[in-house]
Order: structure tokens, then C-alpha cells, then sequence
């Protein structure tokens, strides 16, 4: 069997909460025998999910600096550290 795709792992890991009816879990379960058949027809869109992850990392940003080059503490009267606890 082929490797398994990004999108069949993602879904495999997709955490589910509160679903009394099990209506989620069936259908996650269809998602993945899906995405299982697509990886098999050799649809995988690996470009997307790479572009999807770098994009995660980007969206995490770095540290936030005072205007004296120190690192942010929260209590800046003025700046652009004003308003954000690091």
C-alpha cells in the first residue's frame, strides 16, 4: 500500500469533541476511507498542505521588542509594545 498523505493523517488525528450521535465520527470516517481512495488514485496535494504548513509557522510570529531593542514586559506606556503581554 501506498505511504499515507498529509490529508489522510490530518484527518486520522482530527480530535473530536462532544458528538453524543457519533454523526462526527462517521463522518470523519468517511473523510479518511476517501482521502485513502483519492491517495491510492495518486491525488495527494502535498503542494497544498506544505504551503498550508509554512503558512502555520509564518502565522506564529516571533518576539515582540521594546523600543529600547529589550524584550516586551506588558507594561509599556507608549510604543509598539503597548497593549501586548509577552
Amino acid at each position: 500500500m501506498a505511504e499515507k498523505s498529509t490529508r489522510t493523517k490530518m484527518l486520522e488525528e482530527a480530535e473530536i469533541k462532544d458528538d453524543p450521535l457519533m454523526l462526527k465520527r462517521a463522518l470523519r470516517g468517511a473523510g479518511v476511507g476517501i482521502s485513502k481512495l483519492a491517495d491510492k488514485a495518486g491525488f495527494t496535494q502535498e503542494e497544498e498542505y506544505k504551503k498550508m504548513e509554512e503558512k502555520k509557522k509564518k502565522r506564529a510570529g516571533g518576539s515582540v521588542n521594546s523600543s529600547a531593542s529589550k524584550r516586551a514586559d506588558g507594561i509599556a506606556k507608549k510604543g509598539k509594545t503597548r497593549g501586548k503581554m509577552v
